[in-house]
């Protein structure tokens, strides 16, 4: 995204918010002396143990890609926080284990517990993608996330911070920012169905995150996190608020 240091630098200096930086890793090295300062945490998506496995939805470049990042933020930054975020499904969930294997090689391990996790989240159905045929053909029963999420924390306990996300629980716990300025949520539904928060924060950076505090604050969202995570409703102060830019 053009600009898109310039907005997280910005972000992070005047309103004093946490920062999350999703990224498939094309351009991670390239920005990351301007941008590292002001990161709380980069999530790469990697969705297999080998270029062939990733590519089913990634493209044939995007592994190497997510390890040369590994390797940079371990001799460069290794005081960032790293997610490994993974989406399971049938053409790849018999693959994770070797993924954690993987991992383990390229030396992610030495992130645990704090700095380093990889988190599973049970393919679904979200905004534009649940009317896709052939995300008929990747969905996962809960019983096989399940199974596999159980046996990858046990096989790399004290190794790797293994966290998970089924579908039953997803839904109003987070806001993104798309790459064409939109911020979108899920919070006002369980089907999938985006909700479009603010139209276009990288021309109105104040306006769109008044309306995402605004949007947090209204009472759908607590009654949907408080029916997934099951806590009392605490009202965040800004210096908990936190942007994910996708």
């Amino acid at each position: 995204v053009r600009g898109l240091d310039d907005f997280i630098v910005k972000v992070h200096s005047e309103l004093g918010l946490e920062i999350y930086l999703q990224t498939n890793g094309f351009f991670l090295i390239r920005m990351l002396p301007k941008i590292a300062p002001h990161l709380h945490t980069i999530s790469l998506s990697l969705e297999g143990s080998n270029a062939e496995v990733n590519a089913f939805r990634r493209g044939p470049m995007a592994f190497d890609k997510v390890m040369n990042c590994l390797a940079y933020l371990d001799e460069h930054h290794p005081g960032i926080k790293v997610k490994i975020g993974t989406c399971v499904f049938k053409q790849n969930i018999a693959d994770m284990p070797k993924m954690g294997e993987v991992l383990l090689e390229r030396g992610f391990g030495k992130r645990f517990p704090d700095l380093g996790v990889w988190k599973l989240y049970q393919v679904t159905r979200f905004g534009a993608g649940k009317a896709d045929a052939l995300l008929d053909s990747m969905l996962l029963t809960d019983e096989e996330f399940q199974s596999m999420s159980t046996l990858l924390k046990h096989k790399f306990a004290e190794k790797i911070n293994v966290t998970t996300i089924a579908t039953k629980d997803m839904g109003g716990y987070c806001i993104i920012v798309r790459p064409d300025g939109k911020v979108v949520s899920n919070a006002h539904s369980d089907n999938g169905e985006e909700t479009i928060v603010f139209g276009d924060i990288f021309n109105d950076l104040k306006g769109g995150v008044d309306a995402i505090i605004k949007f947090q604050d209204a009472e759908h969202i607590k009654d949907r996190l408080e029916k997934t995570y099951f806590f009392e409703w605490e009202k965040p102060s800004n210096a908990q608020k936190a942007v994910a830019v996708a």
